[in-house]
């Protein structure tokens, strides 16, 4: 009886020198020095892990996750083959546990605890929860090199740290980091019962809701990458330890521009939706809510700084008194958060005029008994 697989035995027969030929695509795919390109999806989306987990959470298959059929048809065939020599994460575990070919072993000894994670995650995608759809190889390498986009800086690149983490850990005892990384998804498990006392932080349009953004996004870094106005940002504390490491939007320095969905575009996981740019103007990333406390124009300055700069119109000059005392006010009908107002305002630390996710909007506005904004509510646009 022949083995199983023995049709492709031919595939590993390739030269050694072909075999660095996939880090190299991978790499290629993946540059983080081309702005705004999106090929970098197509390296974790070919991972058949994600396009299988991703699919039973979200109840969809995206088009890019059709770049892991392939892969997948592969890996049934036989297991092994794609992972000793198509997966750049296992070329370089490879060579690492070459440099020390006489360190301790004894866990390889142990049960398969990489297929027990592969069905913890496909388990808890039927739940809508996939646990360890992070751990892919190829999106832990794929967000290596999105660490390095530009500009460089000290948060971006901490979100690199898996590969070299990985590979220093597998010097140091083989094979072992499923171990550790098992400990640590455990942990970030048992934080998400107490995820909703944490204020959410805000997410990309078109988003899952918090807790199954959380557990799909693989933290591949595709969506800051390729973002054009640098608002994507790791989120390093805000969303809890279950969203370490997930993107958040910031609007420090710029916005979530009217004619950009590129980072709709290149998730591979569908942690983020993939929607058309008229979606995705219309999609609430949460309400601006302004601070007449802290406003320039309720205390008799000059400044009209965020009506001028909303693209979409919502904000406009609300005066009780005949006009002897104006305050700006929010057209929730028109407002989408895309945090044009908050770019510019001028007040600082904090800014007088800031967006808020809609879980907090919610709160906020059920305590007062008002409506509460919907994040599918269609805007009024002229």
């Amino acid at each position: 009886m022949k083995e199983p697989g023995h049709e492709f035995r031919w595939l590993c027969a390739l030269p050694p020198a072909g075999r660095w030929l996939v880090p190299v695509i991978a790499v290629a795919l993946a540059w983080p020095l081309r702005q705004g390109s999106s090929t970098s999806a197509f390296l974790p989306a070919s991972s058949p892990f994600i396009a299988v987990a991703s699919a039973i959470s979200v109840r969809a298959v995206s088009v890019l996750a059709l770049l892991g059929a392939p892969v997948l048809l592969l890996v049934l065939v036989y297991p092994r083959w794609f992972c000793r020599h198509a997966c750049p994460v296992g070329l370089l575990q490879e060579v690492v546990e070459r440099l020390r070919p006489d360190a301790p072993r004894r866990w390889l000894k142990w049960p398969a605890i990489g297929q027990g994670l592969v069905l913890l995650t496909l388990g808890g995608a039927l739940l809508g929860y996939p646990l360890f759809l992070w751990l892919d190889p190829l999106a832990i390498f794929n967000g290596f090199l999105n660490a390095w986009r530009q500009p460089v800086a000290l948060a971006t690149l901490l979100t690199g740290l898996g590969l070299p983490l990985l590979l220093l850990l597998d010097l140091a005892a083989p094979r072992l980091w499923f171990l550790a990384a098992c400990a640590g998804a455990a942990g970030a498990f048992a934080t998400k019962a107490v995820q909703g006392q944490t204020a959410p932080p805000l997410r990309p349009p078109g988003s899952l809701d918090e807790p199954h953004f959380t557990a799909v996004c693989a933290r591949c870094g595709n969506c800051a990458q390729v973002c054009p106005s640098k608002i994507i940002q790791p989120d390093f504390g805000a969303g809890g330890v279950a969203g370490f490491l997930t993107p958040r939007l910031r609007f420090d320095q710029d916005y979530c521009r009217e004619d950009c969905h590129r980072c709709n575009a290149v998730c591979p996981s569908g942690a983020i939706a993939r929607i058309s740019l008229a979606d995705k103007r219309r999609h609430v990333i949460g309400p601006a809510v302004v601070d007449l406390d802290l406003c320039l124009l309720t205390k008799g300055r000059e400044c009209t700084a965020c009506i001028r700069q909303c693209p979409y119109q919502a904000i406009v000059m609300n005066s009780s008194d005949g006009g002897f005392s104006n305050q700006p006010h929010v057209d929730l009908d028109r407002c989408n958060g895309c945090g044009a107002c908050e770019s510019v305002c001028p007040t600082r630390t904090v800014r007088a005029i800031r967006v808020q996710a809609l879980a907090v909007s919610r709160a906020f506005r059920d305590s007062r008994g008002r409506e509460d904004p919907s994040a599918s509510r269609p805007l009024h646009h002229e």
